[in-house]
């Protein structure tokens, strides 16, 4: 079950014209460059023959009751690890991007001689003090999503692997975006404002067969959107309702973009909603599981 090579069902096919199978264990690439005989997962390379990663898990630090090499906490019949990381944060490429800006930012004032010009060093230093702060709050966002991913996978492996596996009724697989609430978010009941924790953002295709991230403009995909201060319980409760979702893509296409569009934000809770009970049963096993996670780290800490 860990990948590993059957020399009888090797990288070629011995029907025909001898064409190269490159893409094995789980659709990812087999390299023998130096008989290696490694998978290539992205993020990290992993050895079937071991069932273990070639590099450290890259947030190994966040989640310190796993080995940072064990692939698929060391059940690969139950979890799969798509790419060697995780359910994707949607602040990535923004805080790189970020980060590209402040380091030429940074080149730019060191460049710059106080003496020469004293004016085109204030302005250098102006716009690195404004791509410092830009960066520092981006940042913030996408450290605060990676401790929640992160939370989420050690506390709920469970829980997680059903989120990082989601996939429509077609069998295409769904990305799941996380990212932090740009501002405080509110929806009114009964004409009463409340404060959101968390949503779930996603318009289902015209056909009801994909769905689409509006917020990421990505196909494929849908977003989970959480208060910076929103608890590892909140997280589940908006992956129940992405669960269900993914699997209702018709439905709600039809209840919802046709039939009464009016309701598009206000998904979940509604009255004979299934997606609100398929929520709370999220909720429900991670408080399960969180129990046994905190009994697994008392009897550990015992031992020790």
């Amino acid at each position: 079950p860990f990948g590993m090579l059957i020399p009888s069902l090797s990288t070629s096919n011995t029907l025909g014209a001898l064409k190269d199978n490159r893409y094995l264990y789980n659709g990812k690439e087999f390299q023998d460059d130096f008989e290696l005989n490694w998978h290539d997962y992205g993020a990290r390379m992993y050895d079937p023959t071991l069932g273990r990663w070639h590099a450290v898990d890259p947030l190994a630090e966040k989640y310190y009751s796993w080995s940072p090499y064990t692939y698929c906490l060391n059940n690969p019949i139950v979890f799969v690890d798509p790419d060697g990381m995780e359910v994707k944060n949607a602040h990535e490429e923004e805080r790189d991007e970020a980060e590209r800006r402040k380091n030429q930012a940074e080149q730019r004032h060191n460049a710059a001689n106080k003496d020469e010009d004293k004016k085109e060093w204030r302005q250098s230093r102006r716009e690195l003090n404004r791509a410092n702060r830009q960066f520092n709050r981006i940042n913030a966002n996408y450290q605060a999503v990676e401790a929640k991913i992160a939370h989420l996978k050690e506390v709920t492996p469970v829980l997680f692997n059903e989120l990082n596996t989601l996939t429509d009724p077609r069998g295409n697989e769904i990305d799941i975006n996380v990212s932090i609430f740009q501002r405080n978010e509110t929806y009114s009941v009964n004409g009463q404002d409340i404060e959101l924790s968390g949503g779930v953002y996603a318009v289902p295709g015209r056909d009801g067969a994909f769905i689409h991230d509006p917020i990421m403009g990505t196909d494929g995909a849908m977003h989970i959107m959480l208060k910076k201060s929103a608890s590892g319980l909140v997280f589940a409760h908006e992956g129940g309702h992405g669960s269900y979702y993914s699997s209702n893509i018709r439905h709600y296409y039809r209840v919802l973009m046709v039939q009464n569009p009016e309701w598009r934000y206000q998904l979940g809770h509604g009255k004979g909603d299934p997606n609100g009970a398929a929520a709370l049963e999220w909720e429900r096993r991670y408080r399960e599981e969180l129990r046994n996670y905190r009994r697994q780290q008392r009897n550990a800490r015992r031992n020790n």
